[in-house]
């Protein structure tokens, strides 16, 4: 695998012309319905979404005791540098730039059922001779979850709204 400076990956986004990520307002409906279905959830939104925070509960263990992930946001999948790719998180100053590669996801002490991911092309990955294709779904195992659920396609965002409120109903 090629190594990148990761705290540069902002750089390189904004050299791609990945820069201007929209608001999501179909993501705070998708929240807000799976929050009536499941009882007894904790919600990060916005800068409480924050790169930092989710290491500060990996940190402290607390990020362990969740059995779902979900991830209601953008991700950029980069196939041919897989290693480059990123959820998009809100970003804090410091050292958390807001993307969150694969590399720091491996990172991570999970221990959920499954990471859901609710984002476009997330599925995405390179295939690797000898380690098969790598994902975000590599790093979230590495990083201890037992099943991660991804899209190969651009989804919208009203769209992935609904689609989710059913998954969960139906989970």
């Amino acid at each position: 695998k090629n190594s990148i400076d990761f705290y540069a990956v902002g750089n390189i986004y904004r050299a791609l012309g990945y820069s201007n990520w929209s608001d999501l307002k179909g993501a705070e409906k998708e929240v807000d319905n799976i929050k009536d279905i499941i009882k007894n959830v904790d919600i990060l939104m916005n800068e409480s979404a924050a790169e930092k925070k989710l290491f500060e509960l990996s940190k402290s263990g607390e990020l362990r005791n969740y059995n779902i992930i979900h991830f209601a946001t953008h991700a950029l999948t980069l196939p041919e540098m897989p290693q480059a790719s990123s959820i998009i998180l809100s970003s804090s100053k410091g050292e958390f730039d807001g993307f969150l590669t694969p590399e720091e996801i491996s990172q991570l002490e999970l221990k959920a059922d499954f990471v859901n991911l609710s984002a476009c092309e997330t599925a995405m990955g390179r295939i690797y001779e000898s380690e098969g294709i790598v994902s975000f779904a590599h790093s979230f195992f590495e990083a201890g979850a037992n099943g991660v659920l991804m899209s190969l396609w651009k989804v919208d965002d009203n769209s992935t709204s609904i689609f989710m409120s059913s998954f969960y109903s139906h989970y």
